[in-house]
């Protein structure tokens, strides 16, 4: 007896030295692989078109939470504390993705903004979301920005997460000058969870030259972040590198400066938020400077069964505003609710 009990203590000890050399290698595999892009990183504009911004002309920006075409009703996402962690089929992404376009194409854009969208990721089955969007939008220029890059999460392991590669991608009818990322701030999450979760939150500048001596500077950011979600602290100091970007672009060169897309965080509370108000009073929120535009009729997006407002847009006084609507979709196929802005350069 006392032999077996030995023989049994034996192999179960190498069962879990093998099991610990595999658990090693893989957040090896992770930690070597892992997407670590520098702090700035000129993105490739395909597709360029040749026109530049009209002045003195209205004109159209929308942007849209796409949620890589799987957001159902029915669907809840395994990084936000739900239980899947991809799309129910093939068939419901190309449904979801070809309903997002239509609801983008009703507003008439000239620029647009999309977050979250895939390329070949396990969770939208492999499909190429830039291309079919580019497709669409073929007389576009189009820029994508790299934020959710995972080579292979395996987990849960009766549903594995899979390959990732997911990020913004700015559309626009006019000619992108250059387009640069800046990574922003992170929550600090130690090895080996900074590698399970591995966003980069960044936001992307998009100069775009004017019939006049300015540019329109197209700031098109996700501030997403599935480590620790975006708080008011995150929050704050991503703001704080949003602050001297665009001060720098408007007040220094006078350009005009727009700046949209999913802030992940409840715009509503920007005025009602002291600390973040306090932080922000003298620029963001001087309407001197810059003004916030959210259509507070509807929300954009759904999170833990409530409607909130996490979608819209910072722009500089220099950009006449005529008007901000958020389109009620329901959210019935993507992640957010589209939220259209016309405006006007001086």
């Amino acid at each position: 007896m006392e032999k077996f009990l030995n023989k049994m203590t034996i192999a179960i000890g190498i069962v879990l030295v093998i099991l610990s050399l595999i658990l090693l290698g893989y957040l090896g595999f992770l930690t070597i692989y892992e997407y670590k892009p520098n702090q700035f990183l000129y993105i490739t504009t395909e597709n360029n078109q040749n026109e530049v911004v009209p002045l003195e002309t209205p004109l159209t920006i929308t942007t849209l939470n796409l949620g890589f075409g799987a957001y159902e009703p029915e669907f809840s996402y395994f990084f936000e504390d739900g239980e899947m962690t991809q799309a129910k089929n093939l068939d419901t992404i190309i449904d979801n993705l070809s309903m997002s376009l239509d609801a983008v194409l009703g507003t008439r854009p000239d620029i647009v903004l999309v977050q979250e969208v895939d390329s070949r990721a396990t969770r939208s089955h492999y499909t190429s979301q830039i291309s079919m969007i580019d497709r669409v939008l073929s007389s576009h220029s189009s820029s994508y920005t790299p934020i959710f890059v995972q080579k292979w999460l395996a987990y849960p392991f009766d549903d594995m997460h899979g390959i990732t590669n997911s990020g913004t991608l700015t559309l626009t009818s006019h000619y992108i000058s250059e387009s640069l990322r800046v990574a922003l701030p992170s929550s600090e999450v130690s090895w080996p969870m900074n590698i399970v979760s591995s966003v980069d939150p960044a936001l992307t500048i998009h100069r775009m030259p004017t019939e006049g001596d300015r540019e329109l500077v197209v700031i098109h950011l996700h501030l997403l972040d599935y480590s620790g979600g975006v708080d008011r602290t995150l929050f704050i100091q991503m703001l704080e590198v949003l602050e001297e970007i665009i001060m720098e672009e408007y007040s220094m060169k006078g350009n005009y400066v727009i700046v949209g897309g999913d802030f992940g965080y409840i715009l509503e509370n920007i005025v009602t938020d002291e600390e973040v108000s306090n932080h922000t009073a003298n620029k963001l929120l001087d309407l001197y400077e810059f003004k916030w535009l959210i259509d507070t009729s509807k929300p954009t997006t759904v999170i833990d069964d409530k409607f909130y407002i996490t979608s819209g847009f910072l722009v500089s006084r220099n950009v006449d505003v005529y008007s901000i609507k958020t389109i009620d979709t329901g959210l019935e196929f993507s992640k957010g609710n589209p939220v259209s802005m016309t405006f006007e350069l001086d």
